[in-house]
């Protein structure tokens, strides 16, 4: 079979020379070639959706189990995930944090540390002439009634008195 094509508005025209047989022979070629390109492409892309699933699900079983570790209070472990750029940028604020967090706590232990040193020093401050203004209320008392009794007394305060100022 013989077939024209005009271009140019007619200027050229390509002749071209066509076996039928072959032309079907051609066709059955292509579409074989198709399929089996389709085919390829859709095992390729099988496999590489199932690989980033994976890659991303590494990711996401490595954080739950630095998300469950500090849920249960253990604030030491930190992450490394390489998997992508966004996983990378979540295991470097999650590191971050847990150091913020570390940091906190530590700094909340000394504050606490300091409010009870405080309160016992403030305490203390209270109790001293409390006491020291019982004891010698009970030595004037004493001194009327037990004079020896009164001596004892001011020798055990007097002990006391001198741990306390070592102390």
């Amino acid at each position: 079979t013989v077939y024209a094509n005009e271009l140019f508005n007619g200027r050229l025209v390509v002749y071209s020379i066509a076996v039928r047989e072959n032309l079907y022979a051609i066709l059955r070629t292509t579409n074989v070639v198709g399929a089996i390109i389709i085919l390829i492409i859709f095992i390729s892309m099988t496999i590489v959706s199932k690989s980033i699933a994976h890659t991303n699900s590494e990711g996401l079983t490595e954080l739950t189990k630095a998300f469950e570790k500090l849920k249960m209070g253990d604030f030491t472990s930190k992450i490394n995930i390489t998997t992508t750029q966004e996983f990378i940028s979540i295991s470097q604020v999650y590191n971050n944090t847990l150091d913020d967090i570390k940091r906190l706590i530590t700094e909340n232990e000394e504050r606490a540390a300091r409010n009870v040193l405080s309160e016992l020093e403030a305490l203390e401050t209270q109790f001293n002439p409390h006491f020291l203004f019982n004891t010698l209320e009970t030595i004037r008392f004493t001194i009327d009634i037990d004079p020896i009794n009164a001596k004892n007394i001011v020798k055990l305060l007097s002990n006391i008195l001198r741990y306390s100022i070592n102390k």
